[in-house]
This record gives C-alpha cells, sequence and structure tokens, in this order.
C-alpha cells in the first residue's frame, strides 16, 4: 500500500512542477477504501482450512511490517492445459471453448441482490441533494454549471452505504475468480 500512496504522491508533486497542475489535494478520511497491491497476485486471500498461528507488528525505524504466519499447505500456481481455447467475455457471462469442453458461466451471481439496494440509495441520494440545494438547479431541474453542493449528515451517509454496497458487489466476482489453493 506504501508503493501505491508513494506513486500517487510523487505524480501529484511533478504534476505541480513540471505540468499544469497548481496545488497538491490531500486525501479526506474515509477516501481510502481499500488497502491495494500492485498486482492481483499479492493480495492475502485466506480459506477457511487456514488458520493464523501467529500474527504481529514489527516496527524497523519508521516502516512497520505486518507479519502473519499460517498453519497449512502453501498456494500452488495453476499450470497451463494444452490445445487451443477460444475465450468470449461478456458483460454479465464468459464463455470459453476448446476442444474437448465447452461452458457458459455467469459472472457475479450474486450481484443482483446489490442492484435494486444501489438503485434507491442513488434514488435517495438524489433526493436529498435536491431537496437541500434548490439554488444548484435550474427551473428545468438541470444543474447548474459550476454549482457547488452541500453534502448534509443524511447524504453522507447515504453515500457510505452506496459506496459499501458496491464494494460488496464488487467483491463477488472478485474472490469468485481469485486464485485459491
Amino acid at each position: 500500500m506504501a508503493q501505491i500512496i508513494a506513486k500517487d504522491v510523487f505524480s501529484a508533486v511533478k504534476k505541480c512542477l513540471y505540468s499544469n497542475g497548481k496545488e497538491i489535494h490531500h486525501k479526506k478520511p474515509g477516501n481510502i477504501h481499500t488497502v491495494s497491491a500492485k498486482s492481483l497476485n499479492n493480495g492475502i486471500l485466506l480459506d477457511t482450512e487456514h488458520e493464523a498461528c501467529h500474527s504481529g507488528l514489527k516496527k524497523k525505524g519508521m516502516d512497520c511490517h505486518f507479519i502473519l504466519v499460517i498453519n497449512g499447505e502453501p498456494v500452488h500456481k495453476h499450470t497451463c492445459g494444452e490445445g487451443e481455447c477460444g475465450i468470449d467475455p461478456g458483460v454479465s457471462t464468459v464463455a470459453a471453448v476448446s476442444n474437448d469442453k465447452c461452458f457458459l458461466e455467469v459472472l457475479a451471481s450474486g450481484a443482483e441482490k446489490y442492484n435494486k439496494d444501489i438503485v434507491e440509495c442513488q434514488k435517495a441520494m438524489e433526493r436529498s441533494r435536491r431537496v437541500n440545494n434548490p439554488e444548484c438547479y435550474n427551473k428545468d431541474r438541470t444543474v447548474k454549471k459550476g454549482s457547488r453542493f452541500k453534502k448534509t449528515k443524511k447524504y453522507k451517509k447515504l453515500l457510505r452505504r452506496f459506496r459499501t454496497l458496491h464494494r460488496k458487489a464488487g467483491n463477488l466476482q472478485y474472490l469468485r475468480f481469485a486464485p485459491h489453493g
């Protein structure tokens, strides 16, 4: 995570020094939602069959390292098969055909339960924003150019819920196709 944040900070400084950037903007509390790595293979996924036998923090100078020791067999990488394969990725499905197999898989099959909640949350956010910022809208209900919206406590609560729903829906797809042992 430190590498990602350092990359973002360096690009912001570079933009201010050598490009058209005017100032560096800081992240507000609550805007960093995930701990990410430079590649998807660096993440930690624990199954119920694995159990952590030791964990701790080790501080070395200004750096802090998290140590996690897990019982069980190490995760093995997937091996490639033989022959040719055709893959057709779609918006909600993926199909694959080879000489001896073919399949059609629905992507994020459990995400439908979140879609209704996401739409309801978006509608509630829009109603809240319109009620509390009538000066930001024209007579034809379009947004005035250059308007700054006031974000009430209710709107911020709805925004947190909206982000959580999107994160949960996205996690369904990631966890489904993440490499397992």
